[in-house]
């Protein structure tokens, strides 16, 4: 009786909310000025310069001078994938690390998106 009703509810409302709830997180780093050493991501944890992340993406401007901001905006869109799997609510942390080039000015924009997961990419 009631219970069919309460147990369908239950159900009902966990599959919306996970049809709502987009999968996967991208940040979109802008640099407006001078350069980033390396964007890492990482699943629950925060990542750290000298551990196994998820992703690093080493920008190395020193030896790379496209990766520096001199006079255009450079745009770097790096994922966690599977932060929502359904039932979990995983954390995904970005690392950014500075380069030797002073003061970076730059900013980071997050977007919650299913569909394809490509994690790391520039």
């Amino acid at each position: 009786g009631g219970d069919d009703g309460h147990r369908r509810g239950l159900s009902s409302s966990s599959s919306s909310s996970s049809s709502s709830t987009p999968a996967h997180v991208t940040f979109v780093v802008r640099v407006m000025s001078k350069a980033i050493f390396m964007i890492s991501t990482n699943r629950d944890y925060p990542p750290e310069f000298n551990s196994h992340n998820e992703q690093d993406l080493f920008l190395d401007p020193e030896n790379n001078p496209e990766h520096v901001a001199s006079d255009h905006i450079l745009t770097y869109n790096i994922s966690v994938c599977n932060v929502f799997d359904g039932t979990t609510s995983h954390r995904a942390y970005l690392g950014l690390y500075a380069a030797d080039f002073g003061c970076v000015v730059y900013d980071v924009s997050v977007l919650h998106h299913d569909g394809e997961c490509h994690g790391g990419g520039h």
